[in-house]
């Protein structure tokens, strides 16, 4: 009986871990590149500035707009993108010297008020992006959140990933 539990339990975390590995090793050949938006023209008035397209780019009201690209950061920002079926919003958001991509997520889902939802898988797992800005994951659709860094997939979660002053974190809401 004894046997039978411990095979059992090492029969499915051999599952998870193949599971796991798999999923990585197929999105290993995945290369997808964007650049991140342009800023061309920017009201003065707005705290957003709007970009050609359905892209929408959320600027603290203490923020003057510039003719300068979004991605072009003052020291100690990350500009962060999310793609998503609505359009894509892009943020800047001050780092002290260093944090990771589920850190700059948190800090701009407090800083500029849309929904964050995660769950917390523990040990090296981490947390794992449930939805972002009320678009949850579609398990059958097999559609889900995925994390880009200076426009590389992301072989890490979001909590193991270390970005600097400068760098680009994107969000892409993809199969």
């Amino acid at each position: 009986m004894k046997n039978t539990k411990k095979i059992w339990k090492e029969v499915v975390l051999l599952f998870l871990l193949i599971s796991f590995s798999s999923f990585i090793f197929i999105n290993i050949f995945k290369k997808e590149k964007t650049l991140p938006p342009q800023v061309k023209e920017a009201a003065t008035s707005s705290p957003f500035i709007q970009t050609p397209g359905p892209t929408t780019t959320f600027l603290p009201s203490s923020t003057a707009p510039s003719d300068k690209p979004l991605n072009q950061t003052t020291s100690k920002e990350v500009f962060l993108e999310i793609v998503e079926p609505k359009g894509n919003k892009n943020f800047k958001v001050s780092i002290s010297n260093k944090a990771s991509a589920l850190e700059i997520l948190q800090k701009a889902s407090t800083q500029y008020g849309f929904e964050l939802k995660t769950k917390d898988f523990g040990g090296p797992l981490g947390l794992f992006i449930e939805s972002i800005d009320g678009i949850k994951n579609d398990n059958q659709k097999q559609i889900y959140w995925q994390l880009y860094v200076n426009d590389i997939y992301s072989q890490l979660g979001a909590s193991s990933v270390i970005v600097s002053p400068g760098d680009t974190v994107t969000w892409k809401y993809k199969k």
